[in-house]
């Protein structure tokens, strides 16, 4: 397995286009292996390098290397959370003839449609981290995707157990504040916040939506909740996890207990995480391309699906006392009894 950096990639000489001249489905050809004698190349694109980002990307790329017997070549993009340099990052991949594409996100995912759509060789998308791939434009259906893009609808982020579980732990908490960015994924950040309040409503709680437009500014947009808020939740957003430290130290500072909806953050200093691994999307991504490569087939030959995930609870109890979360051995022992821990 063989990876190569975005600034020094060079073409394969010798490679038949994967994608035939007409547009139709039914004439789109499939890989060419040339008989299992050349290596595959993959242009793997993201927003953004986080700790999300790399998960994905580590368990795509192990997976291929541990399950598939075809030699890949990987190439690592990141747009650095901007709009124009995606486009641009785009047109360099098609250019440098990639036999692939993984698109993580939806924002990296709708451009990668955008820049194969009109290309007389329509390069395979498979995409992941993806909420809502049909209600989003990339595909026409889960079942037929009529496009040359397949890959994962990566369900729900957050769990309405999470807030559930923090009102049971806490009890004598009164308002939490609730952390995202209104620009990324807002249909489904808005239904989490939405489930986070119905919730914490049962328990005569108070939900405030912390709206955080620019990572950099996060702090300061946090400060007016001081003295009010008993905990943060974090919803899960690859650009808001570049600035988790500064909220570790802040929520340290004034004995807030922060929740996070990944187990990233619980690494980083978050008191509890209550989440999913993000190594497994990479993984179905990598099965995805299997299909296609190994299987000879054709995007649309290969429906959308959900990977299995499975929710779980990661405590740092190093920081328990600091985020004045206080919890005792016989607690702990019943989250472990019910498999939540």
């Amino acid at each position: 397995m063989h990876f190569i950096s975005s600034e020094t990639t060079s073409i394969s000489k010798g490679l038949k286009p994967i994608w035939s001249d007409e547009q139709e489905l039914r004439h789109i050809e499939s890989i060419d292996l040339m008989g299992g004698q050349r290596t595959v190349r993959i242009a793997t694109v993201a927003p953004i390098c986080s700790p999300l980002v790399n998960q994905i990307h580590q368990g795509f790329v192990q997976s291929l290397e541990q399950q598939s017997p075809i030699q890949y070549e990987h190439g690592f993009f990141s747009a650095k959370n901007n709009a124009a340099r995606l486009s641009e990052l785009l047109e360099h991949i098609i250019l440098k003839e990639y036999d692939l594409i993984l698109s993580i996100g939806s924002m990296c995912s709708a451009v990668a449609k955008k820049a194969t759509a009109h290309k007389k060789r329509r390069i395979p998308v498979v995409f992941t981290a993806v909420h809502d791939p049909v209600g989003e434009g990339l595909v026409e259906s889960v079942s037929f995707t009529a496009n040359n893009l397949t890959g994962l609808a990566t369900g729900e982020s957050f769990h309405p157990r999470q807030a559930s579980l923090l009102a049971h732990l806490m009890p004598k908490m009164r308002q939490v504040g609730v952390l995202y960015n209104p620009m990324n994924h807002a249909r489904r950040l808005h239904a989490n916040f939405g489930e986070i309040q119905k919730e914490l409503d049962k328990a005569g709680i108070q939900t405030v939506a912390c709206h955080v437009v620019s990572p950099e500014s996060m702090i300061a947009n946090l400060k007016p909740l001081i003295g009010t808020t008993d905990a943060f939740i974090l919803l899960r957003d690859s650009s808001l996890l570049g600035h988790i430290d500064e909220l570790v130290e802040l929520c340290n500072e004034q004995s807030i207990t922060l929740v996070s909806s990944d187990w990233y953050s619980v690494e980083r200093g978050a008191a509890m995480g209550f989440g999913t691994s993000e190594y497994t999307s990479g993984s179905a991504a990598a099965s995805k391309v299997r299909l296609l490569v190994e299987g000879n087939l054709r995007p649309d030959q290969i429906p959308v699906t959900v990977p299995e995930y499975q929710f779980k609870l990661r405590l740092n109890q190093n920081v328990f006392k600091e985020q004045g979360l206080q919890l005792d051995e016989k607690t702990l022992s019943l989250l472990r009894a019910v498999h939540i821990l």
